[in-house]
């Protein structure tokens, strides 16, 4: 048994891991990313006679907690063939890349989050989805545009996150490639403009006539009512997703539909680091990052 890095040859195997095990998250996702962006060194493998048992994805990034910037790992792809399953060989990889992260602070994407408290994560971030019915407005000062722009979304951004801590930094080519992914996945943007300056954006898709809004953006809660709004009649149904306690919608949701966790590693030693004092300035955390 074997956990290393991922080399060139493995590139093959963990594709087609990924292909078949979050077929239901794709959307196009993998083909992108092992096109453009796969790298070896950021994939960890845990092989038994040469054969990739078990994968996961290690990433490197930063966040803004208080007026500090925080190096952080987030971790995603975690796969394990059918046929090795409740053997422990994830618990395995699992175990032996934290160990070579030691010092660093690390984030998992977790769809069954009870799976990885048992290797000193807690949950931090939650994530709520939403139904609305949402009230058109015919507001002549408000204008909506389709175009993906770059450099307004990022404005958007940076006056959003003003209001909270442990967001990801972003910058211009984090956007740009965003543009590129959604193509590639058939999502499609939306930015709000009030008398010329932009105050909301959303990123959605569309399936079986329904709408999920994977990211809302806007300086104020009206702005982001309207944006929501502007699509309403269109489509039978509209979900949003959005932080724990984030109340931007509240009085257009009509139910809660799901929950998702990101988990942060906090309770090991070397970390240093409490959720209180990850909070840092009292403000709630926002985090959309899951990759």
């Amino acid at each position: 048994m074997l956990i290393t890095k991922a080399d060139i040859k493995d590139k093959a195997e963990i594709y087609g891991m990924w292909k078949k095990y979050f077929a239901f998250d794709d959307a196009g996702y993998t083909d992108y990313y092992f096109i453009n962006d796969y790298k070896a060194e950021e994939n960890y493998v845990l092989k038994i006679d040469d054969e990739v048992i078990s994968c996961l994805q290690v990433k490197e990034h930063q966040m803004v907690v208080g007026t500090d910037v925080i190096d952080y790992v987030f971790i995603a792809g975690v796969a394990t063939k059918e046929k090795y399953r409740r053997q422990g060989y994830m618990s395995k990889l699992l175990i032996g890349v934290c160990k070579q992260l030691d010092n660093k602070l690390i984030l998992i994407q977790g769809y069954n989050p009870k799976i990885y408290y048992p290797f000193g994560f807690e949950t931090v971030y939650r994530q709520k989805t939403v139904i609305v019915k949402p009230k058109v407005t015919d507001d002549k000062d408000y204008t909506f545009f389709n175009e993906f722009n770059a450099k307004e979304m990022l404005k958007l951004y940076q006056q959003f996150t003003k209001s909270y801590d442990g967001y990801k930094m972003r910058d211009l080519k984090y956007y740009l490639r965003k543009a590129e992914l959604n193509k590639t996945m058939n999502w499609q943007s939306l930015t709000l403009y009030y008398q010329d300056t932009a105050v909301a954006y959303i990123i959605y898709y569309i399936e079986k006539g329904k709408v999920t809004i994977e990211e809302l953006i806007y300086s104020d809660k009206k702005a982001a009512k309207i944006i929501v709004g502007y699509i309403d009649s269109k489509y039978s149904e509209i979900k949003v997703k959005l932080m724990e306690n984030e109340d931007c919608l509240d009085d257009i949701v009509v139910a809660k539909v799901g929950d998702f966790e990101t988990l942060i590693r906090a309770k090991e030693p070397a970390v240093l680091m409490t959720i209180n004092e990850l909070i840092g300035s009292g403000k709630e955390l926002y985090f959309n990052e899951y990759e």
